[in-house]
């Protein structure tokens, strides 16, 4: 097994079909439950080996309640060919302490489930490429240290707790109900397409942007804690242009001492947000500072005095209801509309 606990692998070559059979080629390992095992002190680092090793090609495998610790890696599946796939893989309920690298990382084609483990390092879940992307996967209930996702295409990542989260590549990702304890860098949510009802503690420098492709259409129903206070900082940065349909920041409850919302794009819906400044803070104040046109701006509560910044040559914003005072940079109040705000 090179020094994995158990390792299920398919292979082409050396095969024995029954007379009955139909021969599979290339034959894919499929149909196989790996559950109630403890396979812990294999292989440590710098081996690629754990304590369960899924090679593909595989299909229909679930591995469920198995203890995978003090080991390098947990559990982890690996391509050999890049021809070869790994499809419905279930990842379940299993536990990986003391790991040295990932406690599970998987490697997929298409819906791979990763739902109730827990590990005291890494959950991975990627796709081969760029080009052999991960569709349809799950990322559930788990917890874990750190929650990497790459290559992927509609991931749902939903209920799982962590310390930090870093979305790299894909496309249509949604975080859903995430709890996100100490998140030290920026999570670029260009490519994620909702990132809804998490609760999410900042340190450091940590905050939401969309400094690259801009797929993000939801950010609601979230808690944003941040510890960082300057004037020159934000919670969320947009970019590029959102086009249809609006891009919605709404019912999220900030506790912060930064400037909260910039963007630059247009077709923007900023709706019945908390902005709970500290007095106590150096700074607190602006709350939405936009650049873009056709925005809808109301309903936005502040627990102290805060503004809403309408840069020089934004127009055709609708800024109503709020109770935050309204700037205007440059003649900017008279293309837009303005009304009830405190």
């Amino acid at each position: 097994n090179g020094g994995s606990g158990i390792k299920l692998a398919a292979y082409s070559s050396g095969l024995h079909w029954h007379n009955d059979e139909e021969p599979m080629i290339p034959y894919i390992s499929h149909d196989n439950i790996i559950s109630d095992n403890v396979c812990s002190y294999n292989q440590q680092a710098p081996t690629v080996n754990s304590g369960i090793y899924l090679q593909a090609p595989l299909k229909n495998i679930i591995v469920e309640g198995n203890q995978c610790n003090h080991q390098a890696r947990g559990i982890r599946s690996v391509f050999t060919n890049p021809d070869y796939t790994i499809n419905n893989v279930t990842i379940k309920n299993n536990i990986c302490e003391d790991v040295e690298a990932y406690g599970i990382s998987i490697i997929a084609n298409s819906h791979a489930i990763i739902e109730g483990n827990t590990t005291d390092h890494t959950i991975s879940v990627t796709g081969q490429s760029g080009s052999l992307r991960n569709f349809d996967s799950v990322l559930k209930n788990n917890i874990c240290e750190h929650l990497l996702t790459n290559h992927c295409e509609r991931l749902t990542v939903q209920g799982n707790t962590t310390q930090t989260i870093q979305p790299i590549n894909g496309a249509d990702v949604d975080y859903i109900g995430n709890t996100i304890n100490a998140q030290d860098s920026t999570i670029d949510l260009g490519r994620v397409r909702r990132f809804d009802r998490n609760i999410v503690t900042f340190t450091g420098e940590g905050r939401l942007e969309t400094e690259t492709i801009h797929m993000i259409r939801s950010i609601c129903g979230n808690i944003i804690n941040s510890e960082y206070s300057t004037t020159g900082r934000y919670v969320i940065t947009t970019s590029f242009n959102a086009g249809p349909p609006v891009l919605k920041v709404c019912d999220n409850i900030f506790n912060c001492n930064s400037r909260v919302i910039r963007g630059y794009v247009g077709k923007v819906m900023i709706s019945n947000n908390i902005f709970n400044f500290d007095e106590s803070e150096e700074y607190y104040g602006t709350a939405i500072d936009c650049f873009g046109d056709g925005w809808v701006i109301s309903g936005n509560v502040g627990s102290v005095p805060y503004s809403i910044m309408l840069r020089e040559g934004t127009e055709n914003n609708i800024v109503t209801g709020n109770n935050g005072s309204v700037i205007g940079e440059s003649g900017s109040l008279d293309n837009n509309i303005i009304s009830a705000n405190m």
